[in-house]
């Protein structure tokens, strides 16, 4: 499937030295160029942490530009926490609990609005899909993913689990797309 979970953890340099990263922002998104280029269509997912002892508004800011470059389909997001015997633990110049909120919240706001655009660029689309079964919040319609990872729900008389059958996408939401049957697809 087209689907990726590339953590790229901030997108400042200082920041991933600090956390032990072996790459660099500018070898992620090269990283990120090259799956694009050789996977149209690919989705990519990441892991961000916010408020890592010592990153400053500069290294959030480059976090957040990353963001808005790759445009990812899902994140991951997390507030640094300490963890006993970590060397992180150890770092001076620990966020503020209030700093580290905010960041969570600046970014999750981006990355919603990117996951909207995302989905909604599906509408119209043909996806095949992978039948999962029931939707866990409307028993009358089925949940499947797309070969993207992405939830599509839509009605079926038919029980379909286990099945890859081809939806056209009607309606693309924030967490989930909407789609029908193409009846004879496949």
């Amino acid at each position: 499937c087209e689907h990726l979970l590339l953590p790229v953890q901030s997108g400042s340099d200082s920041i991933l030295h600090k956390m032990g990263r072996g790459y660099t922002s500018e070898e992620y998104l090269s990283k990120v160029d090259r799956l694009k280029s050789l996977i149209p269509g690919i989705a990519i997912s990441t892991d961000i942490i916010v408020g890592f002892p010592g990153e400053t508004e500069d290294d959030f800011i480059k976090t957040e530009e990353i963001l808005r470059k790759v445009e990812y389909d899902s994140l991951f997001l997390f507030k640094y926490s300490p963890r006993p015997e970590t060397l992180a633990a150890s770092l001076p110049n620990h966020v503020s609990t209030n700093i580290k909120e905010k960041r969570f919240d600046k970014l999750l706001m981006i990355q919603r609005e990117i996951s909207l655009k995302k989905n909604k660029e599906l509408e119209g689309s043909i996806e095949k899909v992978l039948v999962e079964g029931p939707s866990k919040k409307d028993p009358e319609k089925l949940t499947a993913r797309t070969r993207s990872n992405k939830i599509v729900n839509f009605y079926s008389s038919r029980d379909l689990k286990g099945e890859i059958v081809d939806i056209k996408i009607t309606r693309g939401g924030l967490y989930s797309l909407d789609g029908e049957v193409i009846e004879g697809g496949c």
